[in-house]
């Protein structure tokens, strides 16, 4: 079996950067990542802000300088590895 390494090229579209909307909480996401770090803030206007980041690399640094929900920890859902 082959590991997969990388994002990129053809498992591009495993990314959390992958264009890929959705909708969430009422609200139409452009990429995972945006979600994942308006996910983790307190503020709604926190939300709001990364939510409209023009790229999943600008909703990640913005999700780096927010005040963070007390209850991450628990709340988030941790990945387990298949390896």
């Amino acid at each position: 079996m082959r590991s997969i390494t990388y994002f990129k090229d053809e498992y591009g579209f495993l990314s959390n950067f992958y264009p890929s909307p959705f909708v969430w909480n009422g609200f139409c996401w452009p990429t995972v990542e945006h979600a994942y770090q308006a996910a983790k803030v307190k503020h709604l206007e926190d939300q709001w802000e990364i939510r409209t980041a023009k790229t999943p690399a600008q909703a990640k640094k913005l999700g780096k300088f927010v005040e963070m929900r007390e209850d991450w920890e628990q709340v988030k859902v941790e990945s387990e590895s298949c390896i």
